[in-house]
């Protein structure tokens, strides 16, 4: 097998575990390739690579360009990240056993929730957008973020388009402290789960912070107080939008 130099006996039952075998020497070779910094935490990296993939070869090469460029971008997109151990309970599920999860009836039942909160207030649907077109154009996002046979998590984002500075918050919402950060970001739904505990998350914040937010910063002055007192006092600039925590 000269794809599996150099990979742990674990690694190899992943590897066969999830991809047909007509893939699993292109998987063991992409596991062998150069992984940059990530060396120095190569073990837990090649099984967040592997769950991140969930026996997709195309999802395995982005997970490995991931780990190039930061292996923590990876670990935490795997849900490892925060948790030193959690690669030790990860169990891979077999090549083809389908899934478990309709993500998109999922989504859609996240969206009947943004409709119910966000159109009385003039939001209308584009996609997995909600936009308003005020002085400030508002928008809500539906993301997608790491998904598998059994499991899926969703993320939601709040913009203000506005001048000079725009606005952007991360539902749920991002900790203040690193010390409070998991691995286990997002409304995250489980094969055999309640999908109410899911929507009511979901309604409940987007109650409690989307539905003020848009009600409050409609222009570009208010925006502009809210910088002044405080409200966006958390905050890291990235490509001219202030990242709220």
């Amino acid at each position: 097998m000269a794809g599996s130099q150099g990979l742990s006996a674990e690694i190899l039952r992943a590897v066969e575990t999830l991809f047909f075998e007509k893939n699993q020497e292109l998987a063991k070779g992409l596991l062998c390739e150069d992984w940059g910094t990530a060396a120095r935490e190569l073990h837990r990296c090649r099984l967040a690579a592997l769950k991140y993939s969930d026996g997709d070869l195309s999802k395995l090469e982005h997970a490995l360009k991931l780990a190039r460029i930061d292996y923590r971008d990876l670990l935490m997109a795997a849900g490892f990240g925060y948790d030193t151990t959690a690669h030790l309970n990860w169990r891979p599920r077999p090549a083809g056993e389908p899934s478990e999860i309709d993500t998109r009836r999922l989504a859609e039942g996240i969206h009947e929730r943004v409709r119910a909160a966000l159109a009385p207030i003039g939001f209308e649907r584009y996609g997995d957008d909600w936009r308003c077109e005020k002085e400030v154009r508002q928008t809500l996002g539906l993301l997608t973020g790491l998904t598998s046979r059994v499991e899926t998590r969703f993320f939601v984002r709040l913009t203000l388009d506005a001048e000079p500075r725009g606005v952007m918050l991360q539902l749920p919402r991002l900790p203040r402290g690193r010390a409070e950060f998991s691995g286990e970001q997002g409304y995250i739904f489980r094969a055999g789960g309640d999908e109410g505990t899911l929507y009511r998350a979901a309604a409940s914040d987007l109650d409690r912070y989307a539905k003020p937010w848009f009600e409050r910063f409609t222009t570009q002055a208010e925006v502009e107080r809210g910088f002044g007192d405080g409200t966006f006092g958390a905050h890291l600039m990235a490509e001219g939008r202030a990242v709220v925590f």
